[in-house]
């Protein structure tokens, strides 16, 4: 069981997250581009999974732990091949400037 202090410190994460949460959650929707908007929706993930340890903590359940490990490297690597394909489309500014310099 946990203590008066912990249950405080538990909503004092949660609520700092909240708001980190909404605020991510404005930066998707206002995002200039879509690098902006990636790195949102992974910060959107991230703060999700660290609200589901924060629920472990309080609840003392520790089979979660492995399920948020593993759920964070989804949004890392979902956001790298996303980025890969976007790098393989656009051309390169180093393209663009050998052929303004020839």
């Amino acid at each position: 069981m946990l203590s008066g202090m912990q249950e405080m410190y538990g909503a004092v994460c949660l609520g700092a997250l909240s708001l980190g949460l909404v605020l991510s959650i404005v930066r998707f929707y206002k995002g200039p581009d879509l690098p902006h908007r990636l790195m949102a929706v992974e910060v959107i993930s991230l703060i999700t999974l660290s609200m589901i340890l924060v629920g472990c903590i309080g609840f003392d359940k520790a089979q979660f732990i492995d399920v948020v490990l593993i759920g964070s490297l989804v949004p890392f690597l979902g956001s790298m091949i996303i980025l890969r394909i976007f790098q393989k489309e656009a051309p390169s500014s180093h393209e663009n400037s050998k052929e303004e310099g020839s």
